[in-house]
Parts: structure tokens; C-alpha cells; sequence
């Protein structure tokens, strides 16, 4: 007669399994969520860093065609000549130095 009673108490095989299922579903529901959310933050993450290094790949192009523009050969020689008054020297005003 006891174990009748706790027969009742307890609930049948069925409905553990049932309730242990049910929640191991909505936990995996809730970490393919989880893991969902963070790939997509992550790929905002790097989409931001290339558009940022692509900024910079088109500011060091820049650069580099601003250095060789003022670098150019005939305009150092030219503002060598009008600003400091600078001239190639002739022929006998050339020494040469032997070490």
C-alpha cells in the first residue's frame, strides 16, 4: 500500500524524460542564439576593420604619390636654383678630392 502511494507521488518515466528533453531543447535553442549573435558581431567587426584598412591603403597611395611629386628631380633642381640661387658649377670651378 505504501509503494502505491508513492507511485502516485513520483511521475512516470514519460513525463521526466518529456520535461529533461524540453529543456535541453530550449538551452539549445538559447546557445545557437548566443553563438548566432556573436558570429554576426564579430563579422560587423571585421567588415569596420577592412573598411578601416582600406582607408588607409588609399591614404599610404596618396602619400606615396605626394612624396614622389615633391621629390621630383626637375622640381628640386628648380626651386634649388629660383629660392636659393643654387647653379650647376663649371668645369674649372670643379675640385677634386682624393681621400
Amino acid at each position: 500500500m505504501l509503494t502505491e502511494h508513492f507511485s502516485k507521488l513520483l511521475p512516470d518515466k514519460a513525463a521526466v524524460l518529456a520535461v529533461v528533453l524540453t529543456l535541453a531543447c530550449a538551452l539549445s535553442a538559447l546557445g545557437i542564439i548566443q553563438s548566432t549573435h556573436r558570429a554576426r558581431m564579430l563579422y560587423t567587426d571585421l567588415e569596420q576593420r577592412e573598411s578601416y584598412a582600406w582607408a588607409l591603403e588609399e591614404n599610404w597611395s596618396r602619400l606615396l604619390l605626394e612624396h614622389s611629386t615633391w621629390a621630383a628631380h626637375h622640381r628640386v633642381e628648380r626651386l634649388a636654383r629660383r629660392d636659393l640661387g643654387m647653379r650647376v658649377p663649371g668645369f674649372e670651378e670643379i675640385e677634386l678630392v682624393e681621400p
